[in-house]
């Protein structure tokens, strides 16, 4: 991952804890079309949520033979799937979903137990296949509990802040349609002009399209309250990445000062000066998550003798000796 995308990575996660969003995760779907002609979705209103009934869809108006052929066309594919003992399937998720939507559809399904990632998806599709059934892959963003249960842990306008170009210049803490101060559903479209939404819209799609295919979030675009959206939701990958990256960070920082600065041990170093070499917060960071005396030295550029001084200056002659 470049920078960006590590940046966005880590907003989205801070945003995702915060909010309590439960993981995007995948499922893999076994259809079966029936006689009904389909009403098309649009866009929006098939990318989040709106498959089960804690989604914000509701489709009304359709006549009661369509919802009859519907339902008998669930209740085949249930027992062919059952007669053939087809593995993975999750019975019993497709009666939450609201018939109404099948018949906008047109056509029925059974789902799949929740995937983690891409991989499993096409193992999970493959073998289904194999069997000559018809698949297609889903993503299911549950609602959170946080103040917006719909969303997304990252809208695309406030990747603009991660960029050098922009850093400061987005608030990123706005004023909602509730009155509140928060992060609004929106796009990059919403915060600069045209032209200027031209010029980093690609850059921002290709870090969000470098994560997706990573497994770690997956793109959503929606509609709420009128205000057209797009961003990311992590998957369960994206947060355990996202939750690893700033000790990696550290960690990868810590080698390169180790390769650029070999470490001097001569008889001499103990006299030397450790002004502005060691930071003391940092040292007693390193120590105590279990660096040696050796690796603290490589990583300032100093001498052990020098750091174990410095420790006996901020802990104490035994805290310096335990070091070592």
């Amino acid at each position: 991952m470049n920078e960006l995308e590590k940046a966005i990575l880590k907003k989205a996660h801070q945003h995702h804890v915060a909010e309590k969003r439960p993981p995007a995760v995948f499922r893999v779907t076994i259809r079966a079309f029936f006689q009904q002609r389909p009403v098309a979705l649009a866009a929006e209103e098939g990318m989040i949520n709106g498959i089960f009934p804690d989604g914000w869809l509701c489709f009304i108006g359709h006549s009661s033979e369509r919802v009859n052929s519907a339902i008998q066309a669930r209740n085949a594919l249930r027992n062919y799937l059952r007669s053939r003992r087809v593995d993975g399937i999750e019975y019993g998720r497709a009666d939450l979903v609201d018939t109404e939507i099948f018949v906008r559809l047109g056509y029925v399904c059974e789902f799949s137990r929740k995937l983690y990632g891409l991989e499993d998806v096409v193992a999970q599709k493959s073998e289904w296949e194999g069997l000559g059934l018809d698949c297609a892959a889903i993503v299911e963003i549950q609602r959170s509990n946080g103040p917006d249960p719909n969303g997304a842990a990252l809208y695309s306008w406030e990747a603009l802040d991660l960029l050098p170009d922009f850093e400061g210049t987005v608030a990123t803490d706005r004023l909602t349609i509730r009155g509140q101060y928060g992060r609004p559903p929106g796009a990059i479209e919403h915060v600069v002009d045209a032209d200027t939404a031209g010029r980093v819209r690609p850059e921002v799609d290709r870090a969000f399209k470098n994560i997706e295919e990573m497994s770690l979030a997956v793109r959503v675009k929606g509609v709420n309250l009128h205000f057209r959206y797009d961003g990311l939701m992590l998957t369960r990958a994206g947060l355990q990445v996202a939750e690893e990256l700033p000790e990696k960070e550290k960690q990868a920082a810590w080698e390169a000062r180790f390769q650029s600065d070999p470490l001097v041990d001569s008889p001499d170093a103990e006299s030397q000066s450790t002004g502005g070499k060691i930071d003391d917060q940092e040292l007693l960071e390193l120590v105590d998550g279990g660096a040696t005396q050796v690796e603290a030295a490589a990583f300032f550029g100093v001498s052990k003798q020098a750091v174990n001084k410095k420790l006996k200056t901020l802990r104490g002659d035994s805290e310096g000796d335990q070091a070592a």
